[in-house]
C-alpha cells in the first residue's frame, strides 16, 4: 500500500518536472537567441519607471513578464541566466522573487 503510493508520488512528480522542462527548456533556448537583440533593451526602457518603483533594474524586465504570464516556476527559469551574468544583483533578485510570489 505504501509503496505503491510512494511510486505513483514519485511518477506524477517526475511527469510533473517533464512538463515544466518541456515549456522551461525551449523559453530558456529562445531568451538566448533573442537576448542580443534590442527587443529586450527597448522593453527595460519602456518598463524602466515602473520597475525602479519596484526596486528593480531594465534587465528584470524579461524574467518579470515571464513570471506574470506563465507563473513563478517559469520567471525562476528566466532569473535564474541572468542572475549568473551578474546582470542584476542580489537585491534586485530577492525584489523580483518576492514581486512574483505575491
Amino acid at each position: 500500500m505504501i509503496a505503491r503510493a510512494l511510486f505513483e508520488s514519485v511518477l506524477s512528480g517526475a511527469i510533473f518536472s517533464l512538463k515544466i522542462a518541456a515549456i522551461l527548456v525551449p523559453a530558456l533556448v529562445l531568451y538566448d537567441i533573442l537576448a542580443p537583440w534590442p527587443i529586450f533593451a527597448r522593453w527595460g526602457r519602456s518598463f524602466g519607471p515602473v520597475l525602479a518603483r519596484l526596486g528593480m533594474s531594465p534587465p528584470c524586465t524579461v524574467p518579470l513578464a515571464a513570471g506574470l504570464f506563465l507563473g513563478i516556476t517559469y520567471g525562476a527559469g528566466m532569473i535564474l541566466p541572468i542572475a549568473e551574468e551578474k546582470r542584476v544583483g542580489a537585491g534586485e533578485v530577492h525584489s523580483l522573487g518576492l514581486f512574483l510570489c505575491t
